[in-house]
């Protein structure tokens, strides 16, 4: 049994981070189309260097173009993938499905992963994904087990790999496609299109008739670890076990990813010896 622990790469040095921490592969974006616009990110000439470093140290590197694409982006987004495609890039993750549908044919033999932002999520969807020539999904966040289980199951029938966020940032709302940000903040900050404002981690007041009911972090209370519940995911089937932060610090990224890969060193040890 093989699962993949996957790293967030916001920075070169998160990049260093990670593959010194263990990852079996990171994902990063560029300056264009990253749902982490924020983010320190990479220009399009790094996108070589970032997977020539990776492969070196038998590291896949997965290129996050994982916002919505407005018509006149379309032949610089498609630009974009034909560099990653030429420098060997292992993956690209897409949420746009017009995208999706054009690297698919363009590039026939390069590998796309729906990102938990395209929503893929019943066996409609499933089919269109398919169609779409996708090899992995991102569950979406807000999954339970029992729909991570379902979903495993429904993927399998597809023959689509399986990625669950195991750490980081929790979106509460559709997994990031929510317009929460997007009508808060002036209609200026959208989540699909890598602005996201987080205006669900400011406290907010529930009123009622009689004044107020409570105060606080109503939506968004924590961040996410799956911790504890990493052997359970193993043992379902999942493919990839994935990390967020990408606006997170080296030594975040560092310390978490080392802490995962430890534990699921064990898991899958444990899982050999009783196989």
């Amino acid at each position: 049994m093989t699962t993949e622990l996957l790293a967030p790469a916001g920075s070169e040095l998160a990049l260093q981070s990670a593959l010194i921490a263990g990852a079996d592969a990171v994902y990063f974006g560029v300056s264009q189309f990253s749902a982490r616009a924020k983010a320190d990110n990479f220009s399009i000439d790094q996108i070589g260097m970032v997977s020539d470093y990776c492969h070196a140290r038998g590291v896949k590197a997965y290129l996050a173009i994982n916002t919505l694409i407005h018509d006149d982006e379309f032949d610089e987004a498609m630009d974009t993938v034909l560099k990653a495609y030429r420098e060997g890039i292992d993956a690209v993750i897409i949420q746009d499905k017009g995208l999706c549908a054009l690297v698919s044919e363009s590039f026939p033999d390069l590998q796309i992963h729906a990102s938990t932002q395209m929503n893929v999520h019943n066996k409609d969807s499933f089919h269109l994904a398919q169609q779409l020539g996708i090899s992995r999904w991102v569950l979406p966040r807000e999954f339970s087990r029992e729909d991570i289980k379902a979903s495993i199951k429904l993927s399998q029938e597809y023959s689509i790999g399986t990625e669950v966020f195991v750490h980081g940032a929790h979106c509460v709302s559709c997994s990031g496609i929510c317009l929460f940000s997007a009508m808060n903040k002036g209609g200026m900050r959208s989540g699909n299109r890598g602005d996201c404002a987080q205006p669900c981690r400011e406290n907010y007041a529930i009123l009622g008739q009689s004044g107020k009911i409570s105060e606080g972090a109503v939506f968004s209370i924590k961040d996410r670890s799956l911790y504890h519940f990493l052997g359970e995911l193993v043992h379902m089937g999942v493919d990839s076990l994935k990390i967020e932060g990408r606006m997170r610090s080296p030594e975040y990224v560092r310390n978490v990813v080392s802490i995962y890969r430890r534990l699921l060193n064990q898991i899958l040890a444990e899982t050999s010896v009783n196989a």
